[in-house]
């Protein structure tokens, strides 16, 4: 018989500065950051803390993908598409 696997659970929210509570999508650029789509923003993971990014044209993040190229796309409410690259958003 197999030896159980201990696994450490951490939980992050608004008090770790997360925008929301409810995240919608996540994402790891080749850089290695995760990226968290929420209801109010889109925040960078770095291990240990999160960094809220510039404000998009509507905050609820719908989907993130990530393409050949590295590059994040973030779809938003209502049909919105934006891009991360080179650490801008383009809108």
């Amino acid at each position: 018989m197999a030896a159980p696997v201990d696994y450490l659970v951490d939980d992050w929210d608004t008090e770790n500065n997360l925008p929301s509570s409810t995240a919608t999508s996540i994402a790891q650029t080749p850089d290695g950051y995760l990226w968290i789509g929420t209801y109010n923003g889109l925040a960078r993971f770095d291990g240990t803390r999160f960094v809220n990014t510039p404000a998009l044209g509507q905050p609820r993040v719908q989907g993130l993908f990530l393409d050949a190229n590295g590059t994040l796309w973030i779809n938003t409410f209502r049909g919105g598409a934006h891009l991360l690259s080179l650490r801008h958003v383009h809108q």
